[in-house]
């Protein structure tokens, strides 16, 4: 069920060319209208805000005067490119923050406020509308800025030229990013497995739950735990890739579940 009550923002970064080639598809796609000052730099199509920007989205910063300038704003959505030294043809989402410095914007030891609802129902849409690609769907774990309190998430294309530009696929992404709904579901923090946690994206895509912050094995310190719990909005619960964690990490969400209450599903 669509619970979407407040207004969205999709950024698209004038200083990425795949961003800004995605946002400018978007224009395409759907019919965005421009806006009269002092909202005069967004477009708008029914509840969402489309917004260019001039610096890279990775050390954007005036997310807060965003939400004063709109009002009412649920969440973030960050067009963008994603590469990979295996050139795997690729669709992805992730939540951003920093778990440790903050080499790639946002803040050092801080993570966003995770998106699980719609973030997860994107991934859901991509999967779905991507049957006819070579393209692989998958989760990407918490990683770089820009810091948010807000909600937010990343929409990706992976991983060449000719895949970032590729008119097919950027449709794909952008009807999945417009189309996707808040629907009901626990949302759930993941644990362990590398960086696209394959066993994670698998169980969350074939369950009823939506996934919110994903720690990945490389991740060292346990308070990770914690925080992602404390940023994921209305946590539920922890999903655990067993073999993909440490032992370490496999005994401090068996502690914090206890003490929260929460649900500890091992996969």
């Amino acid at each position: 069920m669509d619970q979407r009550r407040g207004n969205r923002i999709i950024i698209s970064s004038l200083a990425d060319p795949v961003s800004r080639s995605l946002g400018a598809r978007l224009l395409e796609l759907y019919e965005f209208g421009r806006l009269a000052a002092p909202l005069d730099s967004y477009c708008k199509c029914d509840n969402i805000f489309l917004l260019f920007i001039e610096e890279i989205h990775l050390n954007f910063t005036n997310i807060n005067k965003l939400s004063a300038e709109i009002g009412d704003v649920e969440d973030i959505v960050i067009l963008s490119r994603h590469s990979s030294s295996a050139n795997v043809k690729s669709m992805t989402v992730h939540p951003t923050g920093n778990f440790n410095d903050a080499s790639l914007g946002g803040i050092a030891g801080k993570l966003s406020a995770s998106d699980p609802a719609y973030m997860t129902d994107t991934l859901r849409r991509m999967e779905s509308l991507s049957t006819n690609t070579d393209y692989s769907v998958t989760f990407e774990a918490t990683h770089h800025g820009p810091y948010s309190e807000i909600p937010m998430y990343y929409a990706e294309i992976g991983t060449a030229d000719n895949q970032w530009t590729d008119p097919g696929v950027q449709e794909v992404l952008l009807k999945s990013v417009m189309q996707a709904v808040k629907r009901k579901g626990k949302s759930m923090i993941g644990i362990g497995g590398g960086h696209y946690m394959p066993k994670i994206t698998s169980w969350i895509l074939s369950s009823a739950e939506n996934a919110g912050h994903l720690i990945p094995k490389y991740v060292k310190s346990v308070q990770a735990i914690r925080m992602s719990l404390e940023s994921t909005p209305g946590a539920a619960g922890i999903v655990m890739d067993r073999k993909g964690t440490t032992s370490e990490f496999r005994n401090a969400a068996k502690e914090i579940s206890d003490q929260e209450g929460i649900e500890l599903i091992t996969i």
